[in-house]
């Protein structure tokens, strides 16, 4: 398991989909990284910012609700082949990327 999350974290920054929002003060910079690894959604949080993700099926039925902390990656099992909504928010700035699951 160790392995596997070191190996996750060497290759994050190549697979993930980078999402970065700029208003017009520099500091207000929100960067999130999400991306899928087998069953696994990994959501690189580069804020200063601790936050909430929210992972809805395609019926908008909440699946999981974490929160997630600033400068870290968190990463929420997905059990179930299928397509995914994953809501993330922080400093009341809200994203949103639909991935799909393959096991």
């Amino acid at each position: 398991m160790r392995k596997l999350i070191l190996s996750v974290l060497l290759i994050l920054p190549f697979l993930c989909f980078s999402q970065t929002q700029n208003s017009d003060i520099d500091k207000n910079l929100v960067q999130i990284n999400i991306c899928v690894v087998d069953h696994n959604i990994l959501i690189k949080n580069d804020s200063d910012d601790s936050g909430v993700v929210t992972v809805c099926d395609i019926l908008g039925q909440e699946l999981k609700n974490e929160n997630i902390e600033s400068n870290s990656i968190n990463q929420i099992v997905m059990l179930e082949s299928q397509i995914y909504f994953v809501k993330v928010t922080l400093n009341n700035q809200t994203y949103t990327k639909k991935i799909n699951i393959k096991i």
